[in-house]
Order: C-alpha cells, then sequence, then structure tokens
C-alpha cells in the first residue's frame, strides 16, 4: 500500500517541501507524543500497581504494541494485543491486564470529552448547536416542550 500511495510523488517536489520543514517542530512534536505515551504507560501501571510490581519499561512497550495493533488491525484489536503482551512479560492474567486497559481507555475518552467541552465552552463560537445545548435556557425550553 506503500507504493500505492507514494506512486506519483514528484520527487523534486517532494524534496523543496522536506527543505521547508521547520524539523525544530517536528522534534518538539515528537518530544510531546513520547511524554504523553509514557504519562499514559505511567497511569495503566496505576491502575495495575495492587496486582503488578513490574517496570513501567514493559507497561510502556505493551501500550505501544496495543497502539501499532490498533493502527494497523481492525476493530481495535490491538487492545488485546496489548493484554496480550503485558500478560506474556507478568504473572497477571490477560482478563485483568485487559480490563484496566479498558479503564485506562474511559479515562481517554472522559478527559477528551471533559477537554472538548471545556475548549468548546472558551472559543465562542455562535450558532453552535454545542452551545446552545450546554445554555440553561435552552435546556429549560427544551423541557417545556417535553412536558406539553
Amino acid at each position: 500500500f506503500l507504493v500505492l500511495a507514494i506512486r506519483d510523488i514528484n520527487l523534486s517536489d517532494f524534496i523543496r517541501l522536506m527543505s521547508s520543514v521547520d524539523f525544530r517542530l517536528l522534534v518538539v512534536a515528537f518530544i510531546i507524543v513520547c511524554a504523553n505515551s509514557l504519562l499514559r504507560a505511567l497511569r495503566w501501571q496505576i491502575l495495575l500497581s495492587p496486582d503488578h510490581d513490574g517496570r513501567l519499561g514493559d507497561v510502556f512497550w505493551a501500550m505501544m504494541i496495543g497502539y501499532l495493533g490498533n493502527a494497523y488491525l481492525p476493530a481495535r484489536m490491538g487492545e488485546f494485543l496489548r493484554a496480550y503482551a503485558l500478560g506474556r512479560k507478568t504473572s497477571l492474567s490477560t482478563v485483568k491486564i485487559f480490563s484496566t486497559g479498558i479503564i485506562e481507555r474511559a479515562f481517554d475518552t472522559l478527559f477528551l470529552v471533559l477537554t472538548g467541552w471545556v475548549a468548546l465552552r472558551f472559543l465562542h463560537m455562535p450558532g453552535s448547536l454545542f452551545f446552545a445545548a450546554s445554555r440553561k435556557d435552552y435546556l429549560d425550553l427544551l423541557h417545556q416542550d417535553r412536558s406539553h
């Protein structure tokens, strides 16, 4: 698939584009992504901590295997790979690991929703359905329509 994706790329245009890239920003983005992944692994290790006394590195690499699987396998099969990979490195059951992975994903979802809500709340985009639905007067109006 990589060959199909790059077969029509003009090499001179690609080289010109790459020469204009500010690689310092790529390094900063790489550091942010690594720090984010490390913090997620630390959070997952804390969830596992009552039964897990293993290394953070084992948790980190199992999580990275899961992300790789999610990128290339259907139906988020990487979550199963993540549980399997950590189960091979530790004495924990795969079911226990998988269940803590689901809890960790629930935290991710909650954080994403809260962050999105806060960001949208302060962007002040007029006419947005989100803002209309979050205003008290809209909710009161909706409640009145249901009671009639």
